[in-house]
């Protein structure tokens, strides 16, 4: 769903972006921008790829894409901002905030496609249903809420849940806020653990351990962008059942 989402805002920026239009055969180019590892987001790009084929664009034919995906180095995000704004592409699509003020440093006339946590509590725009200017997309905020219910159905004798957030991001922040009113809803003690970089997941899981946590939350955010492997190693090496959204 929430590709299609991402489609469907895409293309009501397409005609704002004639300006940026190739010039040969007036085809529109695309920017993505995943500061994520490609090879572990196949679904995330046949499931945009179908999206655009079904409104119509079929790449080869009336769209390029210039792809960009940062293999988890956050380093990486400004270059492909800049990159993209040389290329003079008509749209980019970018995930998370970090990729989106990259975007907006690099190219600020060139309409933005994001798919972010929470885009209000990052200034970004002040209304989802109308967010002026030349940026719009897709918060992923509300998923949080249903994290702790999709757990709970996992494990129903489950009684406390672990959250890992990065306290210097916004996005992050606010999904914590949806999780824990979710969690405690369904009376389950929710705690926190700070995460704002990779060095820190190992005492974070310690300490998890020691608390008997027995389940595992976290966003893209913890830190950014996250060193997937090792939360899958680490999660794995403790045990910890985890619900992880990729955004």
């Amino acid at each position: 769903m929430r590709i299609g989402s991402i489609v469907a805002a895409l293309s009501a920026l397409v005609a704002l972006a004639a300006p940026h239009q190739a010039q040969a055969q007036n085809v529109p180019h695309v920017g993505w921008i995943f500061p994520g590892a490609s090879p572990g987001n196949p679904t995330e790009v046949a499931g945009f790829k179908e999206g655009l084929r079904e409104l119509g664009y079929v790449e080869g034919r009336n769209i390029v894409v210039e792809y960009r995906f940062g293999d988890n180095s956050a380093e990486r995000v400004p270059e492909f901002a800049t990159e993209l704004a040389r290329l003079n592409v008509s749209v980019i699509v970018a995930f998370g905030e970090f990729a989106v003020r990259a975007v907006q440093r690099a190219a600020p006339d060139t309409p933005i496609v994001f798919l972010m946590s929470d885009p209000i509590s990052a200034g970004l725009v002040t209304n989802l249903s109308r967010p002026g200017g030349n940026i719009t997309g897709v918060s992923t905020l509300r998923a949080a809420g249903k994290w702790p219910e999709l757990a709970k159905q996992l494990l129903p004798g489950l009684t406390r849940v672990g959250y890992l957030i990065n306290p210097t991001n916004a996005g992050s922040v606010a999904s914590l806020n949806e999780a824990r009113r979710s969690a405690e809803a369904l009376r389950i003690d929710f705690r926190s653990y700070p995460v704002e970089r990779p060095a820190d997941l190992e005492g974070a899981f310690a300490a998890m351990t020691r608390d008997d946590i027995g389940f595992l939350l976290l966003t893209a955010s913890h830190p950014y962008p996250t060193n997937w492997p090792q939360v899958a190693g680490l999660a794995l090496g403790h045990k910890l059942p985890a619900i992880i959204r990729d955004t």
